[in-house]
Parts: structure tokens; C-alpha cells; sequence
């Protein structure tokens, strides 16, 4: 109620000055000035690109390091979320509905453009726009679950402005995020036909594939549980993400790129037939990065974990606990040796160019930079991060990059369609054909075959069919260092890889790196126990004194943030905090 009061005198009052304003400044959308003309529709809806995945939303190496909240990475500090050590904030902490309202503005008011001669490009930017309302509801969804609903501007009526405080069940917050995208795709320009670099009707296809398989696993996985949904398993969902991911593949718009090392490390995806959307980046323009100088000289204070290159397959389609073709981790080489190209195209190994000017190489990868502790360019885990690394580019000055982002590609509806049907239960071959092997076929990998699945001991999820898990290794490969993985463990209820356990990265007592970081007097700058640590049996243990138990996730209380306290005394009780945040 206090926020009701506060917010219904704020408007009213906004309103009784209304009538002295004698202008109507451009800066703001007005029904004078404002809604007239389409392209106006078109600057509108230019401000929420800002937040699809970009470069300065990771660390010091871009996207490339958005998984540092997951198992894949293991960054300088550790993730207080996966520790369990978040607090309550009073403000902010990703509660915001700020963008949302900004979106409600543009829905209620795009019709007034006069259409003749533009319709479809009215039609085409409200898709935009409800697009975008889904994206950004789905991010709080994930992050908080139940939320309240606010589909219209609201007015200083004390009913309306109650909705800021009612929270809906999390799937009816899904239910009318897929009616907004929904609409959307029917109102979106198809690929051909829309400029590039916007949104697309395919786009939002792939996306409503991506939210509804987040919300039909979550609910199968967590039923029964303080956050699942009563009297739902997720079926409907995850065949809603099966037959959005169809469509796009059966329409055949797109297709995978043939070389994956190279769609991390191009400035522009025009000719791509895989990259969906990204981000141009152009430093003549003043919007660049600095990850290609960082890349180069490092690790960029994180690297894959152990758990991560372990889940590579050998090109025979076995894993290593079985392959004949596994050499062992005693060394880098041993470790690259006839693995799947994906793990060669992420991390570095020794030979790789680093940096070359006027075609010499100036800059070869021999070992990673592991005795840095605590500098910018040191390798926490000594698997170096190779993903976005283009040597011929690489001798540019600092924040001068120009790699792009990309924000949406091919390869995950096929991943999205192969894990939707997985979970059905109805996957078969010809489906495995359709994405998972064409995948593996990029990446140099011998077919899956459903009927011939080879049971591999180290298995994620042991209770599991033998296809979940090899779907979900499937995803973890493609998408390592992309920012998929922490969500995925989200929705899986994955807190058994994380609960008492710490990220480990390479072996070094006992590998052929052991020794050989030595200064011009030959003395050894690695000092275990002070800039390395290393566990039992040799390997990198960075969090072996910060985290002596392991993470300490909470599965009853972590899976969901809480809401800021200042949110819950302004609505006077309404809103409720989410399990066990006190």
C-alpha cells in the first residue's frame, strides 16, 4: 500500500501539471510528436537492442567469459551464488521493471501511425518490441520466478497500480511470455525480407524454443519441490519447444557454418548462414572492446575447469573414460590428441599463434601464464581460453576490437529440438541425425547412434538416460563460454555438481609443465601452496583454501534470488519473498 500511495500521488501529481506544459519536448514520445511516422517506431525500439548479449556484459574476455558463474569456468574468485553466500539486498539486485514499462508505452501507442504504404513495417517493429517484452520477462523469470504480471501502462487508478505487488505463477508468467512472442512471429519480417541486425521472425522462434524449454524442464525437474508448479510436469512446454525448434529447421533458412573456430573471431556475420543476430562492433565509431589484447597475453584471470575438457569426446564418439584414442592429461598435447575440434577451437595449445603481423608469427603459445597469480593475464586453471583468438587481428592496441558478439545462432535449435525430445522420451534416430550429428560432423566426432550408446562412468547425471546425457554434453561443448551453461544447471536442478565440490583445472605435479616456470637464475616461480595450489592428486585446486568444504549452495533456497527488502515493505506485505531468503 505504501508504494501504491507513493506512486498514485507521483503520477497525479505529474498529471495536474499537465495542462501548464505549452510544449512537448522531441525527446520524449508524445501522441503529438511522437507516434506520427514509422521510423520514429524504428528509434523506439532501437534502445533495446543495448541488452542482447554483448562484450562489456563479461569480464575481461567478453562473452567469452560469461560462463564464469558456472562449472565451466573458474574464475579468480569464486561465485557467491554458487557458494550460497548471497544476501537479501534492500534495493535493486536485478529487480526492475523499468524496460518493460518502456515496452508497454510503445504497444499501447504504435497504431496510431497512419499505415498506408508501411504497414508491415508498423506490424514488423510491434514484433520487435513484444519481442523484447518476452526478453526481458524472461530474464526476471529466471531469476526470480513468480513475478507480477504488468502487460499496460498503468494509471494512478489504486487497482491498476495493485498489479506492481500481485505475483503470478511462473507459468502463467511463460504463458504470456509465448503469447508475446507469438505475436511476434506473426508480425516479425521473415529473414529475407528484415533488415539485418534486427530482429526476425526466425529469431523469435528459436527464442520461444529457448523459453520453453527452460520452463518445461524446470518444471519437470523441480516438481514437487518448493519451486516447481503444482499439478504440471512440463510436457506442454517442452513440446512447444520441440515444434518451435522444428520449424526453423524444416524451413531450412539456415544452416551450420562448416569451420566453428572461425564464427568466434569474424567483425561481421553477413555471409553467415548460422549466425542469427550479433553485435558490430567499430572502433572508428567509438563502440569496441578490449578482449583481443586480453586474449593474447592470457588467461584473463579464469579458464576452463577440468570438468569441462574432460566432457570433450574423442573423435571415435567415446568418451575418454572408454576411448582407446585418449592419450591422457600428463600434457597438453596428450590431452588434444584426437578429441573433438571444439575443445581445440577453445582452449589453447602449445604451437598456437597468439599474435602475427605482416604473416610472421611474432607470439606462439607455449604454456599458460599459471604462476601470475592475481595479475590480469594469469590462467587460473591453465586451460587457456582460445575462443575468440584471431591471430592475423590480434596486434591491435587496447579497446580497439572489433570481434562481434553474437547473440542468436543456428546450432541451438538443433540442440534445443535434440533436448526437447530427449526429455519427451520420443527422440529417435532420424532426430539425433537431424542436430546432434550434424554437429558432431563439424566438429570431426563419429555419429551418435541411439540404439548403440556407450555408457560412459562419468556420466553427469547417472539417473538419467543414456540420451539426456549425451544431449546435455552435447550442449555443453557447443556452448562452452557462451553464458548457457549456469542457467542449464538452473533448470536441470543440477546442485549435485556443485554442492561440496570445487572447479579443478589441469594436472601439474606430474605433468611435463611441472619445473619449467623457472626466472633467469633458474629458480622455480611456482610455489605450491602460495601462487598454486593443487590438490591429492596434482591438480590445480585455486579454491582450495577459500572453499576447503566446497561450494555451499543452498537447493532449497538458491535456485531463485530474493527480492530486494525495500520491494516488500513499499507494497505493504503483498509481495513475498522466495523460499528460505530471510
Amino acid at each position: 500500500m505504501k508504494r501504491i500511495i507513493f506512486i498514485a500521488f507521483t503520477i497525479l501529481l505529474l498529471n495536474s501539471c499537465e495542462d501548464d506544459l505549452t510544449y512537448y519536448p522531441l525527446t520524449e514520445p508524445s501522441s503529438v510528436n511522437f507516434w506520427g511516422n514509422v521510423n520514429n517506431l524504428k528509434l523506439y525500439a532501437n534502445q533495446f537492442y543495448v541488452d542482447l548479449p554483448k562484450h562489456s556484459d563479461g569480464g575481461a574476455l567478453g562473452i567469452f567469459s560469461l560462463d564464469n558463474n558456472s562449472d565451466n569456468l573458474l574464475p579468480k574468485n569464486y561465485n557467491t551464488r554458487l557458494h550460497g553466500k548471497l544476501k537479501v539486498p534492500s534495493t535493486g539486485g536485478g529487480w526492475d521493471f523499468s524496460k518493460i514499462r518502456a515496452t508497454n508505452l510503445f504497444l499501447e501507442n504504435y497504431q496510431q501511425v497512419p499505415t498506408t504504404g508501411v504497414e508491415l513495417d508498423v506490424k514488423h517493429y510491434s514484433g520487435e518490441v513484444s519481442f523484447f517484452r518476452a526478453y526481458y520477462y524472461f530474464d526476471l523469470l529466471q531469476k526470480y520466478g513468480d513475478l507480477p504480471w504488468i502487460g499496460k501502462t498503468l494509471n494512478p487508478d489504486l487497482t491498476e497500480l495493485q498489479e506492481l505487488d500481485v505475483r503470478l505463477k511462473r507459468n502463467v508468467i511463460t504463458d504470456a511470455i509465448i503469447a508475446d512472442l507469438d505475436f511476434a512471429i506473426a508480425n516479425l519480417l521473415p529473414k529475407e525480407k528484415a533488415q539485418q541486425l534486427r530482429i526476425n521472425r526466425e529469431i523469435a522462434l528459436l527464442f520461444k524454443s529457448r523459453v520453453c524449454l527452460f520452463e518445461g524442464t524446470w518444471e519437470k525437474y523441480h516438481k514437487n519441490t518448493s519451486f516447481g508448479v503444482e499439478g504440471s510436469d512440463g510436457t506442454n512446454y517442452l513440446k512447444l519447444a520441440a515444434s518451435s525448434a522444428k520449424i526453423l529447421i524444416d524451413e531450412n533458412k539456415y544452416a551450420l557454418d562448416p569451420d566453428y573456430q572461425s564464427l568466434f573471431i569474424q567483425t561481421d556475420h553477413s555471409s553467415s548462414q548460422e549466425v542469427m543476430l550479433w553485435k558490430k562492433y567499430d572502433y572508428l565509431l567509438g563502440i569496441s572492446h578490449n578482449i583481443i589484447r586480453v586474449n593474447t597475453n592470457g588467461g584473463g584471470s579464469t579458464g576452463l575447469t577440468k570438468s569441462l575438457v574432460e566432457s570433450y569426446l574423442c573423435i571415435d564418439g567415446n568418451p575418454i573414460s572408454v576411448s582407446p584414442l585418449y592419450k591422457g592429461d600428463e600434457s597438453l598435447k596428450q590431452i588434444m590428441q584426437n578429441r573433438d575440434k571444439r575443445l581445440l577451437y577453445t582452449n589453447a595449445f602449445p604451437g598456437y599463434p597468439l599474435q602475427i603481423r605482416l604473416g610472421d608469427t611474432t607470439q606462439i603459445f607455449s604454456k599458460p601464464p599459471i604462476h601470475l597469480a592475481g595479475e590480469e593475464y594469469n590462467s587460473t586453471s591453465g586451460y587457456q581460453i582460445y575462443k575468440g583468438v584471431d591471430p592475423y587481428i590480434n596486434n591491435l592496441p587496447k579497446d580497439q576490437g572489433e570481434i562481434a558478439s553474437i547473440s542468436f545462432r543456428y546450432a541451438e535449435a538443433l540442440i534445443n529440438y535434440a533436448e526437447a525430445m530427449a526429455e519427451l522420451g520420443t527422440i529417435n534416430q532420424l532426430d539425433i541425425d537431424l542436430t546432434i550429428n550434424k554437429l558432431r560432423e563439424r566438429a570431426g566426432v563419429a555419429h551418435l547412434n541411439l540404439n548403440n550408446i556407450i555408457a560412459d562412468p562419468n556420466w553427469e547425471f547417472p539417473g538419467l538416460t543414456p540420451i539426456i546425457n549425451e544431449v546435455r554434453r552435447e550442449r555443453r561443448v557447443e556452448f562452452a563460454c557462451d553464458g548457457y551453461r549456469f542457467n542449464d544447471l538452473l533448470r536441470w536442478r543440477a546442485h549435485s555438481l556443485i554442492v561440496g565440490k570445487r572447479p579443478k583445472g589441469m594436472l601439474y605435479i606430474g605433468s611435463d609443465l611441472e619445473g619449467t616456470y623457472t626466472n633467469s637464475n633458474g629458480q622455480d616461480l611456482i610455489q605450491i601452496g602460495t601462487n598454486l595450489n593443487v590438490d591429492a592428486e596434482g591438480y590445480i585446486d585455486p579454491y582450495q583454501k577459500s572453499l576447503p568444504n566446497g561450494f555451499e549452495f543452498n537447493p532449497d533456497r538458491d535456485y531463485l534470488l530474493p527480492i530486494p527488502t525495500n520491494e516488500i515493505t513499499l507494497s505493504g506485505g503483498t509481495l513475498v519473498q522466495n523460499p528460505n531468503w530471510q
